[in-house]
């Protein structure tokens, strides 16, 4: 665990990998979210979103997840 959380923490990671810059964006955007929601791109990357500001939107994570693993 310690190993994964040090992962999580390098800063390299957290702007390449989590896309720091792009959450960050979110944030300003939609605000603080309630721990039952996500930032998510619509439409879904599968679909042929972008990883740009202008297709993330804000909702209910469990939802997300059960439309996502519908689509396979």
């Amino acid at each position: 665990m310690e190993e994964f959380v040090e992962y999580l923490i390098d800063s390299e990671v957290e702007e390449k990998i989590l896309r720091r810059k792009l959450f960050d964006e979110a944030k300003d955007k939609f605000g603080v979210l309630p721990l039952n929601e996500i930032y998510f791109f619509a439409p879904a990357l599968v679909t042929g979103g972008g990883e740009e500001i202008k297709y993330v939107n804000k909702g209910d994570a469990a939802v997300h997840q059960s439309i996502l693993f519908d689509w396979g």
